[in-house]
């Protein structure tokens, strides 16, 4: 499921608004010929106890979509401190190995920043962020071989160096959504059900009120499935979604607090 910008939004939730509005009309042109419509309207319940139970699934897969937008959100925000944590850290390391660690931390967050996040509003991931992660446990392993680098802070790197790598695998899985496709077909499914029946149960109405109230039940599920979507694709978005902000602080914070001024140099 896409994540629609405002323009897309207002126009899903028109179509769903004219949707409405034709299915009445046409339940109106059958009812004129089939009394069987008319007197399914009569027998049938109001719409209350169908929009409870759809709500209520509504309601759940919203919280669900809320609550996985909120954990990648933290996940950006863990990645980000990884790298300030492990700025911090290296500079208790030899010159030689700092200066190689920071400059790969810079590369880091500016390949972050520069090619993963325009990749993930496309629905993927930026192998150049890969290969700039990858160089960073190598250098790693260099510094647990030097004897001049202290063994607390090599071991503070490594964790936070996991904790980056963790933080990136959950950003990465939720790039193009986390709710199953049965969700989907729920929400959809059921919204319809959900028009179409209002509809008929107005049936018995004014033609105008029915239409009304069809319309209005369209434009509330159709702007619910329009948040969803919204939460659920997190970087996709134009008014939800989840910027690269915390990354590019965190490069500035390793800029300003490396010792050598050549960690801002040109990545490989």
């Amino acid at each position: 499921m896409i994540s629609p910008g405002p323009v897309l939004a207002v126009l899903i939730v028109v179509a769903a608004v004219a949707f409405a509005v034709i299915v009445s009309y046409i339940l109106r042109r059958i009812g004129a010929r089939r009394p069987l419509v008319k007197e399914m309207a009569t027998t049938s319940r109001r719409p209350g106890d169908i929009f409870f139970v759809y709500g209520v699934i509504l309601g759940l897969i919203l919280v669900t979509a809320i609550g996985s937008f909120n954990a990648t959100k933290k996940s950006v925000s863990t990645e980000a401190s990884a790298l300030v944590a492990m700025s911090r850290s290296a500079a208790a390391l030899p010159p030689p190995l700092r200066d190689d660690l920071d400059h790969q931390l810079v590369c880091y967050a500016r390949v972050a920043i520069e090619e993963e996040w325009p990749s993930m509003q496309q629905g993927s991931s930026s192998p150049f962020l890969g290969a700039a992660a990858d160089r960073i446990p190598q250098t790693l392993s260099r510094a647990a071989r030097d004897p001049g680098a202290p063994s607390t802070v090599v071991s503070s790197l490594i964790t936070s160096e996991r904790d980056l790598s963790v933080a990136r695998r959950e950003r990465a899985d939720a790039i193009n959504g986390t709710l199953p496709g049965l969700f989907w077909f729920v929400l959809i499914a059921g919204g319809l059900l959900v028009v179409v029946l209002s509809a008929l149960m107005m049936y018995n109405e004014y033609a105008y009120l029915q239409m009304f109230i069809a319309g209005g039940a369209a434009a509330l599920v159709a702007a619910a499935i329009v948040l969803v979507a919204s939460f659920d694709r997190p970087f996709a978005g134009e008014t939800i979604k989840i910027g690269p902000e915390r990354m590019e602080a965190a490069l500035a914070s390793v800029n300003a607090f490396a010792p050598d001024p050549r960690v801002d140099r040109p990545c490989p």
